[in-house]
C-alpha cells in the first residue's frame, strides 16, 4: 500500500507526463503545419523527418521523429522571452512512449510553462496574426520597390510617360 506521500508523487509524475505528451504533441503538429523541414529522408522501413518553427509566439521548437526503425523521437523547446535571450526549456527523446524517455532535460520555471499552455491554446490566431503581418511587410516592401523604380509620385507607372518639347 502506498504512502500518502507515494501517491502525492505518483500524481506529480502522471501531471507531468501529461504536460509532456501535450507540449510535444503540439511541437509536432505546429512544426508540421508552420515549420520548415529541414531533412526528410525515407528509408526501407521508417521515414526520419526532422522539423524547425523558429520564434512561434516567443518559442522555437525542434522536432526530429523516426530516427530509426524502432522509434525515435526528439523534441527541443527554447523560450524567447520578452526579448530576452533564448532559454531551452525542454529537451526529450524517447523511443515509443514519452513515459520511457532516454534522455530529458526540462526547465521547472512554471513561466514558460504557463506561457506555451496559453500558446497551445491560441495557436490558430497566433499563426493567423503572423500571416496577417507578413502580408502586409510584404506589401509594403512591394510599395517601397515600386517607389524605387518610379519615384515620381504624380506619374501612375500603368501610364506611358508623354514627353513635350522638342525631340
Amino acid at each position: 500500500m502506498k504512502t500518502k506521500e507515494g501517491r502525492r508523487l505518483d500524481a506529480v509524475v502522471a501531471a507531468r507526463i501529461g504536460f509532456l505528451k501535450k507540449v510535444t504533441d503540439f511541437a509536432k503538429m505546429v512544426t508540421r503545419e508552420r515549420g520548415e523541414e529541414l531533412e526528410h529522408t525515407v528509408h526501407d522501413s521508417f521515414i526520419h523527418t526532422v522539423r524547425e518553427l523558429k520564434d512561434f509566439a516567443g518559442f522555437s521548437f525542434h522536432v526530429d521523429i523516426g530516427q530509426t526503425m524502432f522509434g525515435g523521437n526528439s523534441v527541443k523547446i527554447t523560450y524567447h522571452h520578452q526579448g530576452q535571450s533564448a532559454v531551452p526549456v525542454l529537451d526529450i527523446s524517447w523511443e515509443t512512449h514519452i513515459e520511457h524517455c532516454s534522455h530529458m532535460r526540462f526547465n521547472s520555471n512554471q513561466e514558460w510553462q504557463k506561457e506555451i499552455m496559453e500558446v497551445i491554446r491560441r495557436w490558430k490566431s497566433i499563426g493567423t496574426n503572423i500571416d496577417q503581418a507578413t502580408a502586409h511587410a510584404a506589401m509594403q516592401n512591394e510599395t517601397k520597390r515600386q517607389t524605387k523604380m518610379n519615384p515620381c509620385r504624380a506619374c501612375d507607372s500603368r501610364e506611358e510617360t508623354q514627353y513635350v518639347g522638342r525631340l
